[in-house]
C-alpha cells in the first residue's frame, strides 16, 4: 500500500509499482484500497502499512495511528510483526523537501502481535497496544 500521489513520483513511482504496491488515499482510504489488501494477503503477500499513513514530521513524534491495517489483519486474521524505523524522520520528514540520504536510519522488529480469534471490537485496544510498541524503541 503506498500514498497516491507516490505514483506520481518520477523513480519513485515507477519503483513502488514494480515492487507491487498499490495506491491509496490516505486522508479518505477507500473500499477498493481495503479490498486490494486483502486479496493481496489471501495470495500469500506480505502487506507493509505505516499504520501513521505518513511521513512524521522532523520532530519525530509519531502521528496518530490510523486503524487500516488493524482492520486488515484482523480481518484476514493475519498476525502483525511490529516494526520501529528510528532516525527517518531526520533523513526525509514531511517538512524536508529533499531527502537527506547521509542519515542514519535503526530498524527494530518487535515481536509478532497474533489476530486469530480478534474482532472489530479490538481495533482500538490493539491500535493503542502497536502504537506503545513502536513508541518504546523512537528516541
Amino acid at each position: 500500500m503506498a500514498w497516491e500521489k507516490a505514483f506520481d513520483w518520477f523513480i519513485i513511482g515507477r519503483l513502488i509499482k514494480y515492487l507491487g504496491a498499490f495506491p491509496v488515499n490516505v486522508e479518505r482510504g477507500t473500499k477498493q484500497a481495503l479490498k486490494q489488501a486483502i486479496e493481496a494477503i489471501s495470495d500469500g503477500a506480505a502487506l507493509v502499512v505505516f499504520p501513521e499513513g505518513t511521513r512524521e514530521l522532523s520532530d519525530g513524534k509519531l502521528l496518530p495511528f490510523k486503524t487500516g491495517a488493524i482492520r486488515i489483519a484482523i480481518k484476514t486474521a493475519t498476525p502483525i510483526l511490529p516494526v520501529t524505523i528510528q532516525g527517518a524522520n531526520k533523513v526525509w520528514a514531511r517538512d524536508m523537501k529533499l531527502p537527506r540520504p547521509w542519515g542514519k536510519i535503526k530498524v527494530f522488529y518487535h515481536k509478532v502481535i497474533e489476530t486469530k480469534g480478534l474482532s472489530e471490537n479490538d481495533i482500538d485496544s490493539l491500535t493503542k497496544k502497536l502504537e506503545q510498541i513502536i513508541q518504546s524503541k523512537m528516541k
